[in-house]
């Protein structure tokens, strides 16, 4: 017993110059370092401070030095329990891993001030007290992977400042209280892993920037509040998967000409829409992509298709497929699961009904028209098989009538 007692002892007394050299001073309850420039600290912990609010000072002083506060430590406030304010001051630059998780005791708006460039990796995650709304300030150039994610209790709007060029990783994932829009600054390249997932308090449309090329795994999954149109830049060439999964008040999608794959549930559960247009460049649909799409009724697939997955689009609605490849590809029974082949009419190319006829899946639709061209302009579709703006004139998608839509015009009157 005395040699364990002592083995014990000895081991505290190896741990006490670790803990003491954790911190070079303390300042009302907070504990800070001096950081390498040696007229900066940050900011370690706050060991006395476990309630009420928080106020992080600008500058600290110690035996006779001012230090200015630059950064917040990894894990500095890791599930404190403060139920108050939180003021982060203005010379902060650094807000790291971790440094205020599980805080859920905040009340109240959160604002970033401007010069901090970078939120880190889960630095607010599960503080879901806030009960206002979150400014970014136009410095922040990353919003680290899980950053913001379940801090349930803001409001308002969402504004990314048009300095942030990465969303990470479920960097909102949860953040269900956020009102009206969502804009996004076209600074902002990647959209990553479930960024926005189930923040279903959005409303309006929602558009995506030209400068986005990466649209990650779920970023939009579960946002229900989004309604209307949504349109896909031209910039991106992949809609992965579940990307807007459970979207369920858009009403339409423009795909531009530049997307050549989408993948498994990209759009699955989206109730609301009623008609898609796939533009030839488009080459692999994946696994239920729009699969409980229950009110869809009008569906244009482009002629460079090659792959259609099970269940792509299970949408019992629809009541004319046209596919403008002229022969046909081989598809699982399950593609166009709960669709009623009596109900439902398919639209070929002129000369391609007897192919369709003979291949399976195909060949079940009861009724085979050769008028896909046609049909599939009457649904919007342009001569890229795009689906239009709503714009008259508009050609191309683009929202706007330019030179790109005089060649489109001339173009199609090349083509006949």
């Amino acid at each position: 017993m005395k040699l364990i007692l002592h083995y014990l002892l000895s081991l505290v007394a190896l741990m006490l110059p670790l803990t003491v050299s954790a911190y070079d001073f303390m300042k009302d309850g907070i504990a800070y370092s001096i950081n390498t420039d040696g007229i900066s600290v940050t900011v370690i912990s706050g060991s006395t401070l476990k309630s009420g609010s928080l106020s992080i000072p600008e500058s600290v002083t110690n035996n006779g030095i001012s230090y200015s506060v630059t950064t917040i430590g990894e894990k500095a406030f890791y599930y404190y329990g403060f139920t108050g304010s939180l003021t982060i001051p203005n010379t902060v630059t650094t807000i790291n891993k971790e440094a205020f998780y599980g805080c859920s005791g905040f009340t109240g708006s959160l604002i970033i001030p401007n010069s901090v460039t970078t939120i880190s990796e889960k630095a607010f995650y599960g503080c879901s007290g806030f009960t206002g709304s979150l400014t970014i300030s136009n410095s922040v150039t990353t919003i680290g992977d899980y950053a913001f994610c379940y801090c349930r209790g803001f409001t308002g709007s969402l504004t990314i400042p048009n300095s942030v060029t990465t969303i990470g990783i479920c960097a909102f994932l949860g953040c269900n209280g956020f009102t009206g829009s969502l804009n996004i600054p076209n600074s902002v390249t990647t959209i990553d892993i479930s960024a926005f997932s189930d923040c279903i308090g959005f409303t309006g449309s929602l558009t995506i920037p030209n400068s986005v090329t990466t649209i990650g795994n779920s970023a939009f999954s579960g946002c229900s509040g989004f309604n209307g149109s949504l349109t896909i830049p031209n910039s991106v060439t992949v809609i992965n998967g579940n990307a807007f999964c459970g979207c369920t008040g858009l009403t339409s999608v423009s795909i531009p000409n530049t997307v050549t794959t989408i993948n498994k549930e990209a759009f699955y559960g989206c109730i609301a829409l009623t008609k898609v247009i796939l533009p030839n460049s488009v080459t692999t649909i994946g696994n239920s992509a729009f699969g409980g799409c229950n009110h869809l009724n009008a569906l244009v697939i482009g002629e460079n298709v090659a792959s259609i997955g099970d269940g792509a689009f299970a949408a019992p609605a629809l009541t004319d497929v046209v596919m403008l490849r002229p022969r046909p590809i081989v598809i699982p029974s399950s593609t166009f699961e709960g669709v009623s082949m009596v109900g439902c009419d398919l639209h070929v190319k002129v000369g391609s009904k007897a192919r369709y006829e003979l291949q399976d899946v195909w060949k079940d639709f009861m009724f085979i028209f050769e008028d896909a061209d046609e049909f599939a302009e009457q649904l919007g579709a342009n001569s890229s098989g795009e689906s239009g703006s709503g714009i008259k004139g508009d050609l191309t998608g683009d929202k706007k009538v330019d030179i790109e839509d005089v060649n489109a015009v001339i173009n199609i009157i090349l083509s006949n």
